[in-house]
């Protein structure tokens, strides 16, 4: 097909959570969702425009591991100078999907979570102070003069590696689910002692070497649900299993995970429910 004299700059590729919020940095961009028909350019358009932000599901397939199909799809039909990965995928997709497609491949982890309640700023694309994108310098480049001008010059642009890119947001995610299920092995300890579960989490939180994050240990949902850190936890031990690696540590979080969400782990459950990734203040939805 021939290209438009003048091709549209920016293109997002899946209006969920992660889409809207690339929108809110691109109001201008060209929109395509085939599930959300109301929003979306043609489709061709989409695939015509320089940069395509790729935001789309990775959702836990039957086997535990990343379901890339929608990613491999979507790299099929755009014909972008960059693709930009917002998807978490496992460690080698990116430069997997470059050699399979000729695209130039860059992985951006997102880290804006949607939150139960009000989102503190410094957790907003405009507030949080850093942007990672993996890939081949020459292409990395391009994407921060492109978000420079709309993110500002008071971020952090790392450009490193795809590998890298990939498995620290995979790393963050499972040091999150990690802090959930650390916190509610104390809030159990802290029962069977017969102390206050949320004074000793003061107390703790007052170490200027520990962090409070993922760590209310709601009674209201025991352990981390949500879109995310099930699914990255996951995808990240599968893929460390099948690589040989010992990940019996994730492992030993996934069985506490699903002992505590199953009902058999706290005394008193509370009031049941799913709010997410529930050690947060609130749940925080992840890509």
């Amino acid at each position: 097909m021939e290209e438009p004299a003048t091709r549209p700059e920016v293109g997002i590729v899946g209006f969920g959570h992660v889409g809207q919020l690339m929108r809110r940095i691109f109001p201008d961009a060209l929109v395509y969702d085939k599930f959300r028909p109301e929003v979306s350019a043609a489709r061709d358009e989409v695939a015509a425009c320089r940069f395509a932000f790729v935001c789309v599901p990775t959702d836990m397939g039957p086997d535990g591991t990343a379901d890339l199909s929608d990613v491999e799809e979507v790299a099929g039909w755009l014909r972008a100078q960059a693709l930009v990965l917002r998807s978490t995928v496992p460690p080698g997709t990116s430069r997997r999907l470059a050699g399979q497609t000729g695209h130039r491949v860059v992985f951006w982890p997102e880290y804006c979570g949607e939150w139960n309640y009000v989102t503190p700023w410094e957790h907003s694309p405009e507030g949080w102070p850093s942007v990672i994108l993996g890939g081949e310098a020459d292409v990395t480049r391009e994407v921060v003069e492109l978000l420079a001008p709309r993110l500002g010059p008071l971020k952090t642009y790392r450009q490193v590696s795809s590998e890298a890119a990939e498995l620290c947001k995979y790393m963050e995610n499972a040091w999150l689910a990690a802090q959930v299920i650390f916190s509610w092995q104390f809030r159990l300890l802290a029962d069977a002692a017969g102390a206050d579960f949320w004074e000793v989490r003061e107390l703790w939180g007052l170490d200027p070497r520990v962090s409070k994050a993922h760590t209310a240990a709601l009674l209201a949902a025991p352990g981390f649900g949500g879109k995310c850190l099930p699914k990255d936890l996951s995808a990240i031990t599968a893929y460390g299993a099948e690589a040989g690696v010992d990940v019996s540590f994730l492992q030993a979080i996934g069985q506490f995970n699903r002992t505590l969400r199953a009902g058999t782990g706290p005394p008193n459950p509370g009031v049941p429910g799913d709010p997410g990734d529930a050690g947060a203040p609130g749940a925080a939805v992840r890509t």
